[in-house]
């Protein structure tokens, strides 16, 4: 497994690379002035950041800067607590070893490597002025950070679609399940999901006409998929709005779906207990099933739906006056999906919240802050039992 792992993180990582040579070569006009806001082209870098961008800078930075502590913060804090508790507290997390678990690790995972691969270029952007670094680096930014938005969306969608799976079939099929969604069978559905947003990203990756090419993009100021050649076709979406609507509206019906099938089940399920034993409560969670499914469905939406009219050209449309602006205004909020989903899957569950504290208490008594440790430590009296 880790043999394949690392193959195929070479593969993802090296292929671009190799075409970027041949991806330049076919650049125009508009591709050409852009070299010169990086350091492969010469000429002036006055036009490499929209004026409405250059004003309000300090403003935007400081978002990422935030957006960057808060997420490299607490994605790092799930991928040390949950194994950690699985290790040193494995009697009393026995379900750390699911499916559901692996998957909050491969999120976490997607979501720090965006706010360090993806945002921190930015930032040295808007601070610059200009991207500070080749047009190769350049077109391996945008396409990895792509890659990594694409597969950050359908993990998300795959966690909804197997807690769906877990909590309807479980009572019906529950050694099948078990056997489907073993971790074995999860890290493997994590490779394929990167190798999913690979192939999704591939006609740009390997200069398909029509499909535009990975560059830096003056008019916005980012490493992004571009035109380089005007299009005949009537529609006035990018290359990057056909992208991204497969990437979010394919995951976006899966949740919707899963998380509807889990809300009728604990439904009728509620009922039938309520029938069959009257006072009696239901085996499911209802309450804490539901806080945990409507702030996943209700942050994916309000995170990526403001993204639709830049991705369709809207905003180019009916607000040319200031496209820039408004486009990194709407993206400044979307970036906040990256920071806040390790909380959408915590802080709405009293158990990883108790995760947490056992491993920063651990960690705090193995510095030697004992004091601070047995603040952190202090009320453990529950019974975990993580869904």
């Amino acid at each position: 497994m880790a043999r394949l792992s690392i193959i195929v993180f070479s593969l993802l990582i090296l292929l671009p690379l190799i075409h970027t040579t041949a991806a330049n070569s076919t650049l125009l006009s508009y591709c050409d002035a852009a070299l010169a806001c990086t350091t492969s082209g010469r000429g002036s870098q006055a036009h490499c950041l929209p004026d409405s961008i250059k004003e309000n800078k300090p403003i935007f930075i400081t978002n990422i800067i935030f957006i960057i502590i808060i997420g490299t913060i607490g994605n790092l804090l799930t991928l040390f607590a949950l194994p950690y508790a699985k290790i040193c507290y494995s009697q009393r997390f026995t379900s750390l070893s699911s499916s559901t678990t692996i998957l909050l690790l491969h999120l976490a995972l997607c979501d720090l490597l965006y706010c360090l691969l993806g945002l921190t270029v930015h930032a040295s952007i808007y601070t610059n002025g200009y991207l500070n670094t080749t047009e190769s680096f350049c077109f391996w930014n945008g396409w990895v950070r792509n890659l990594i938005a694409y597969t950050d969306f359908f993990t998300m969608a795959l966690i909804a679609f197997t807690r769906c799976i877990g909590i309807v079939f479980n009572q019906t099929c529950h050694n099948g399940m078990i056997k489907f969604f073993s971790p074995k069978v999860t890290m493997i559905s994590c490779l394929l999901l990167w190798l999913l947003a690979f192939i999704i990203l591939s006609p740009t990756t390997f200069g398909v006409e029509g499909f535009g090419t990975f560059g830096y993009d003056q008019t916005h100021g980012k490493c992004e998929i571009k035109q380089c050649k005007e299009q005949e076709s009537g529609f006035n979406i990018s290359p990057s709005g056909w992208y991204f609507l497969g990437a979010s509206t394919v995951p976006c019906l899966i949740i919707i779906t899963s998380y509807i099938m889990i809300s009728l089940f604990i439904t009728a399920h509620s009922r039938r207990m309520t029938k069959v034993h009257p006072g009696r409560k239901s085996t499911v969670d209802a309450t804490r099933i539901n806080v945990t499914v409507l702030a996943i469905a209700i942050s994916y939406f309000i995170f990526t739906f403001p993204v639709l009219p830049i991705e369709f050209g809207l905003l180019d449309t009916y607000l040319p006056e200031n496209t820039a602006f408004n486009t990194l205004c709407i993206m400044s909020w979307y970036w906040w999906i990256y920071a806040s989903n390790f909380l959408i899957y915590v802080a709405t569950t009293q158990e990883f919240r108790t995760i947490y504290r056992l491993f920063l208490g651990d960690l705090a008594f193995k510095l030697g802050a004992t004091s601070l440790a047995e603040k952190i430590l202090h009320p453990f009296n529950q019974q975990i039992n993580i869904y």
